[in-house]
């Protein structure tokens, strides 16, 4: 058991094409209280959305998208469909000033 937090950024499209992210939430599908994670690579991205090919299921929307990188996680996405293949939300600059903004309240 360990606690920690995550950083969050916005990357350039350039830098989002291919990368290896993670997913960590609570699926709906699994037992009561356990957290899953999943790891792929972002096969794409239009304009506010990414898509990824990684397993989730309902229960998981609002869980992180994020990448490790020197031992540092950050958020570059913020999970909210599932599908054939699965979508978030961007960390744009917009949602980075929003989230920067809120965390100052």
């Amino acid at each position: 058991n360990r606690v920690g937090w995550f950083g969050f950024m916005n990357l350039s499209d350039e830098l989002l094409t291919n990368l290896q992210v993670n997913n960590s939430g609570y699926a709906g599908d699994k037992p009561f209280g356990t957290q899953w994670f999943n790891a792929g690579r972002i096969t794409s991205i239009s304009g506010r959305k990414l898509f990824y090919m990684l397993d989730t299921y309902g229960g998981q929307s609002g869980s992180p998208i994020w990448r490790l990188q020197d031992g540092q996680h950050h958020v570059v996405g913020i999970h909210g469909h599932a599908g054939f293949e699965n979508s978030a939300v961007r960390i744009t600059k917009s949602v980075f000033d929003n989230i920067s903004a809120w965390k100052n309240v």
